[in-house]
């Protein structure tokens, strides 16, 4: 009996806790009024602005996590952008991709690493996809090596919110 209102009372702790997590997001969108554009629900804590790329970077409270979404033009295939971007930045190259999307947008995802200026070593996921004959768009996750896995897990379901709006398949 007192297992059962034990898990009664944790049942209850745990969707207080999910709707207050719930009720702490804002969605942000960019760009905020043209299309394609991206949205992703960040907590309320999150800072983000938009930098001379006109890329959106939102961070955590902490500064343990970012996020960065971009549009861009290209003429060749979603690899060799990649690549470009990977090496213009200084990052590693991947050893692999994995096939991934976002909102059915067919692309890639590429993991690797790099420094941050402060000699810092961060891990790096890169999520791109096609939005148009000569565009793409890309979610990257940009995290410190040693993030906590609880950290790694919230990193993870804020790039699980990102949404491409408007863009044709």
């Amino acid at each position: 009996m007192k297992f059962a209102v034990f898990v009664g009372r944790l049942a209850g702790v745990l969707l207080c806790v999910a709707i207050a997590t719930a009720a702490s997001a804002r969605e942000l969108r960019h760009p905020a009024r043209a299309v394609p554009a991206f949205t992703v629900q960040v907590p309320d804590d999150w800072t983000y602005s938009v930098g001379t790329d006109n890329a959106l970077v939102a961070v955590s409270q902490d500064r343990s996590t970012s996020i960065v979404l971009s549009f861009g033009a290209d003429s060749g295939s979603l690899e060799d952008v990649t690549r470009v971007m990977f090496l213009a930045a200084g990052v590693a190259t991947p050893a692999d991709k994995t096939p991934a999307s976002i909102s059915g947008l067919a692309g890639f995802s590429f993991e690797s690493t790099m420094k941050n200026g402060k000699g810092e070593l961060l891990q790096l996921k890169l999520t791109i996809v096609r939005v148009g004959e000569r565009r793409h768009g890309t979610a990257t996750l940009l995290q410190y090596a040693g993030n906590s896995p609880e950290q790694r897990q919230f990193a993870e379901s804020v790039m699980r919110s990102v949404q491409i709006i408007g863009a044709g398949r």
